[in-house]
């Protein structure tokens, strides 16, 4: 079946340049904080290189500084990293507009799918034709700390599953949508729970479902 690799900068410290040398049968995820910069550029370019030896396997990075330094490999930006927008101000967001006229430019440079998050709005992708994924409206309190992980993981699994990259935000955007609501804990999501949050997501957006 499809293979994954899950690479995430900016975690916990890990030895990189072994983990690099994993053969791409595993599931690999690289978690790399406070490593001086050659070490971590070595790390890119070595899973550029993998990534373009591998078309069968599912490389996916997160990373909250140097996202648009990969290449070969799906990304995940968030709104602000997708256009190089550092130090965004609280509750500032970038226009749906700016982002799907760059979007393409983005995934021309990186030479792979970019996955846009947009917080409450879903997300976009560009593979290469740039998709808006709704997002689901919620209500009641949410904690967003670890959204963007549970987005991941939908996502990459949804992929390894056979799913196209919209349907795979899609998945990511649903696990998110419940995570988020389970406040001072490590959030879950169960395959019932995705189901049912996906008819809510079609009851609000009828004309994607």
């Amino acid at each position: 079946g499809p293979k994954i690799r899950v690479v995430a900068e900016g975690v916990t410290g890990v030895p990189a340049l072994h983990a690099v040398a994993l053969e791409p049968s595993f599931f690999s995820r690289l978690e790399l904080s406070n490593v001086p910069e050659p070490w971590t550029t070595a790390v890119r370019e070595a899973l550029a290189r993998r990534a373009a030896g591998h078309p069968s396997v599912i490389f996916w990075a997160d990373s909250r500084k140097r996202i648009r330094e990969f290449r070969n490999l799906i990304i995940k930006p968030n709104q602000f990293e997708a256009v190089g927008h550092e130090n965004p101000l609280p509750g500032e967001e970038i226009e749906l507009n700016r982002l799907m006229a760059e979007l393409p430019q983005l995934r021309k440079h990186i030479g792979a799918p970019v996955c846009v998050t947009r917080s409450v709005y879903g997300m976009l992708v560009s593979d290469p034709e740039v998709t808006a994924v709704p997002g689901v409206t919620l209500e009641g309190p949410v904690d967003p700390t670890g959204a963007g992980d549970s987005v991941t993981a939908g996502a990459v699994l949804a992929l390894a599953s056979g799913a196209t990259l919209p349907e795979a935000a899609l998945v990511g955007i649903l696990v998110a949508s419940i995570t988020v609501q389970q406040l001072a804990t490590t959030g879950t999501a169960s395959p019932e729970q995705v189901v049912d949050r996906l008819g809510l997501w079609r009851r609000q957006n009828p004309d994607h479902s």
